[in-house]
């Protein structure tokens, strides 16, 4: 616990510190499906990512009359946006209380999460990736700017506030 500078005497711990688990508790899982957020697809619509809640739906929409689920991730909470970038296999997540989450989706059939970035800001704001960088932005707390050159470990590059003048 650290105290808040603007709030004396008040007790408060970040998100980024507070991670899920303790050595009381442990995440365990959750009922992920709900409201959808997101979607991404392959250039060619063939397979689609629908956010649901806190988990993703894969989908193969070659027949769009007849899409067929081939798979589904569990993330810790809402996914609010998603970028899939079909020449690397991965998945980027933007998923509320988590923070960002990259999958290796190359198995399609057999998602993995690679990596979980811990934030102090909801990722509301969207995620990007290209060229082995990786763009977060956050409600209250700028863009996170990440070296993704190897996914498993990103590595922060640059933190940027976003105020009226650069909106």
């Amino acid at each position: 616990w650290d105290e808040t500078p603007a709030v004396p005497g008040q007790k408060y711990i970040s998100m980024k510190e507070l991670e899920y688990d303790s050595l009381n508790m442990q995440f365990t899982g959750s009922w992920p499906f709900g409201q959808s957020f997101s979607v991404s697809s392959s250039s060619t619509g063939d397979t689609v990512f629908f956010g649901c809640g806190a988990g993703m739906l894969i989908v193969d929409a070659t027949d769009p009359y007849n899409p067929v689920q081939i798979s589904e991730i569990r993330v810790r909470s809402l996914i609010d946006h998603s970028y899939y970038d079909a020449s690397s296999g991965l998945l980027f997540l933007a998923a509320y209380f988590s923070g960002a989450e990259i999958w290796d989706v190359s198995d399609i059939t057999n998602p993995s999460r690679i990596a979980r970035i811990p934030l102090n800001s909801y990722p509301r704001g969207g995620i990007y990736a290209k060229d082995g960088i990786l763009y977060v932005v956050t409600v209250a707390d700028g863009m996170y700017i990440y070296d993704i050159s190897n996914p498993a470990v990103p590595g922060l590059m640059s933190h940027q506030n976003i105020s009226g003048s650069l909106v």
